[in-house]
């Protein structure tokens, strides 16, 4: 059955009171979970077929469905868990929770497969309801807080495609802001890959000088012999192999920006030349007689501490003083960890594109792994990692095992191996998870719905840490 779009609206548009729609053939319950949905707080609306469904969906937008496996203007085998593609489609944001009269394994984990928030066994348990309901609510609301979020971040693409609203990274963008009007050089630090290009990049886009050229040298991937050349250009004959003239980044740079990237790996009798050239802005080519005016900005970055760099002898503190006129730091990705979210599925929707693949988000362990993972790469490494599992996997969820290993905060296969507690006693909260699982299981003789409760979980919720962990239900 083809449903038809309904109008989502943002959550500050939302009634104060959530509003859930509960959809089954059978009066008794409807008139049951009204009355349990009303007690809790809740506003209720009602239908008794996928007919009734629709139109109640398109003119009063619902917060949560519960809906019904069997409905009886469906025929051929279809159910309400076939629903579900549509459902999506349509209603995007809209968590489903699927009500079935069977407690059965098969039925749960094919409605997850195909989109289902959670579902709810027959004679419903009220504290199981309530704690699903709140459950799809709160979930429901962090993916509007989300989707807001990444739609906001076309905005941040003129900032080059830097994206993050940590209070470090919106600090940086109002530097940028405020600084790339002027003229002075820029001296961005940061660690390896946490995107110091884009950084320069964003402040040659925010500049006057936009519209000309922005040119990029990584002193450390250019021979020493080289760089000079790099730099400055050559006349024809200037040394062997030099057969004919070449321009160098001070000429092609005219009118715009020079981003000099790891300066602090620059040799040092080039940095005195650099600095000669930031003093007079002239120079010649190598093997040249003839003064060039180039008018360029500079901007330079590196990974080192300057001020060891210069202890060190490897930066001139002359240069140094030249170049860091303005200073912009670039905060290390497990120093801003709320935006890694933000930035994943931002890249997995590219990569999948790129890829010709179907991906759409990631599991709930893996967005906890990518969270907790120190990624000493920073945003390059997990742009990577991301990669990888979009190029060597199908499907439309990014899970766990398909991430590279460094990513893995617990052995694989279900199974995570035996942490001893530490000094003080404090066993990992992983461990206590898993033995309070195990011990509510135990104390209802492996009743899935009863241990549920008593860990204040969902169902679903509780199956999917079963597995996680795999703990035998008896």
């Amino acid at each position: 059955m083809t449903g038809r779009a309904g109008a989502e609206l943002p959550l500050m548009e939302r009634a104060v009171t959530p509003t859930v729609l509960v959809i089954d053939d059978d009066p008794t319950v409807l008139a049951n979970l009204e009355g349990l949905l009303k007690k809790m707080g809740f506003s209720v609306a009602t239908g008794r077929s996928a007919a009734e469904m629709w139109p109640l969906l398109d003119g009063r937008p619902a917060d949560v469905l519960i809906l019904d496996v069997l409905l009886p203007d469906l025929s051929d085998g279809t159910t309400g868990v076939d629903l579900l593609p549509d459902l999506q489609r349509t209603h995007p944001m809209l968590p489903v929770i699927i009500l079935t009269g069977e407690n059965k394994v098969d039925v749960a984990v094919k409605a997850m497969k195909r989109g289902a928030r959670d579902y709810l066994v027959k004679p419903v348990d009220p504290e199981l309801l309530e704690i699903t309901v709140h459950q799809a609510i709160e979930h429901r609301n962090q993916v509007e807080e989300l989707e807001a979020l990444r739609r906001g971040l076309g905005a941040l693409d003129g900032l080059g495609g830097m994206i993050g609203t940590h209070p470090s990274m919106q600090l940086l963008y109002a530097q940028i802001e405020n600084v790339a009007p002027s003229n002075v050089p820029v001296l961005i630090t940061g660690e390896s890959g946490t995107g110091k290009e884009l950084v320069a990049r964003a402040l040659h886009d925010k500049s006057r000088r936009a519209r000309g050229p922005f040119v990029d040298i990584n002193c450390a991937a250019i021979p020493r012999e080289l760089l000079e050349s790099e730099m400055f250009g050559h006349e024809k004959g200037a040394f062997t192999g030099a057969h004919r003239q070449y321009v160098g980044c001070f000429e092609r740079a005219h009118g715009g920006t020079l981003f000099l990237d790891e300066i602090c790996e620059m040799d040092i009798h080039l940095q005195a030349k650099l600095l000669r050239v930031l003093q007079d802005g002239k120079f010649q080519r190598i093997g040249g007689e003839q003064k060039i005016t180039s008018d360029v900005r500079i901007i330079s970055a590196t990974n080192r501490n300057p001020q060891q760099a210069i202890s060190e002898g490897k930066l001139r503190e002359d240069l140094y003083y030249r170049l860091n006129v303005v200073h912009l730091h670039v905060p290390a990705l497990r120093n801003r960890a709320s935006d890694i979210y933000a930035i994943a599925r931002y890249y997995l929707r590219r990569l999948s594109q790129t890829h010709g693949k179907s991906f759409r988000d990631f599991s709930e362990e893996a967005i906890n792994a990518m969270i907790a993972c120190p990624w000493k790469g920073n945003v390059r490494e997990l742009i990577n990692a991301i990669e990888h599992a979009v190029v060597l996997n199908q499907g439309e969820l990014i899970t766990l095992d398909m991430l590279p290993e460094n990513v893995e905060r617990k052995p694989r296969n279900g199974s995570v191996s035996p942490v001893p507690a530490d000094d003080s006693g404090v066993l990992p909260f992983w461990l206590t998870e898993k033995l309070e699982i195990e011990r509510a299981l135990r104390a209802c003789d492996g009743n899935v719905g009863a241990a549920a409760k008593k860990l204040q979980l969902s169902q679903a919720t509780l199956y999917r840490k079963i597995q996680k962990y795999g703990l035998e239900r008896k």
